[in-house]
């Protein structure tokens, strides 16, 4: 029997073998970050509230419109990889609400008039 390491195992393998969740925190944060650099992209193609002409105008407009690029990006990526989390349901199967206990419900009736 040999051992191959999983350096040379097909990556589609790997990724089929990884825990449920971290496979859905890495896929959905790769989608944020393409979802925050499309938008940051866009803002800057139709220059919108004059980001681009303000920033392409500075000493600095390569590394400025890196880092808008690269932040806006990671922001995306962080809060669509959170939110995909969060929505991830319990698996218990125990009943909730308490024990079922009847409610004593008291109505206000009104006075008779004297």
């Amino acid at each position: 029997m040999t051992y191959m390491p999983p350096v040379f195992e097909h990556p589609l393998s790997r990724w089929r073998r990884m825990d449920r969740v971290v496979r859905l925190v890495i896929a959905n944060w790769a989608l944020g970050v393409a979802v925050g650099a499309a938008c940051a992209v866009f803002m800057l193609g139709f220059d919108i509230m004059g980001l681009r002409s303000l920033l392409w105008s500075s000493d600095i407009a390569v590394v400025g419109t890196a880092a808008f690029v690269l932040l806006f990006a990671l922001s995306f990526g962080g809060v669509v990889a959170a939110t995909a989390v969060m929505r991830v349901g319990d698996d218990d199967d125990e009943p909730r609400g308490g024990r079922r206990a009847p409610v004593l419900a008291y109505a206000a009736a009104p006075r008779a008039a004297r």
